[in-house]
């Protein structure tokens, strides 16, 4: 069974799911994927429609009082990330240093996205602003991330 959570991390508390305490500390896309992993969580892969369930316009401990500013990570990120390409899944193994890549048979992008602006958009996240469809932006924005947990 796998549960999907949105987590945050804080330099003094460490983790916390949505379940618990979470602060308001993001990570970049690069250093969220790496540091889940090693919690054993994982980026989440949205499969289809019903994959993804966030219930309320609020997620405890990531909300910024804002939905326009509301942002979480995926596990999506372009093919090659310097050039306008196309998305796919990266998943780091929750047990070893590998990573799983799969190609995207689903989007919710947002109309007119992804379209990589100033050509440094590459990593793909929700806004809840916008009913949590999609958008690129650049990999180094700190976010919250939506991933998940065997159970």
């Amino acid at each position: 069974m796998q549960l999907l959570v949105i987590i945050g991390y804080d330099r003094l508390r460490g983790f916390g799911v949505a379940t618990g305490r979470i602060s308001r500390f993001r990570l970049t896309w690069v250093v969220a994927l790496t540091t889940l992993s090693h919690y054993r969580y994982r980026a989440t892969v949205i499969y289809n429609s019903r994959s993804l369930r966030i219930s309320g316009s609020r997620v405890s401990g990531c909300d910024v009082g804002d939905p326009w500013r509301n942002m979480y990570w995926t596990a999506g990120q372009r093919i090659d990330p310097s050039r306008n390409t196309t998305f796919i899944w990266r998943v780091k193994s929750t047990d070893t240093n590998s990573e799983t890549v799969s190609q995207m048979s689903y989007t919710n992008c947002q109309p007119g996205e992804p379209n990589f602006v100033s050509q440094a958009e590459s990593c793909m996240h929700l806004w809840s602003g916008l009913s949590y469809t999609w958008n690129d932006v650049p990999c180094s924005n700190p976010f919250c991330s939506v991933c998940e947990l065997d159970i």
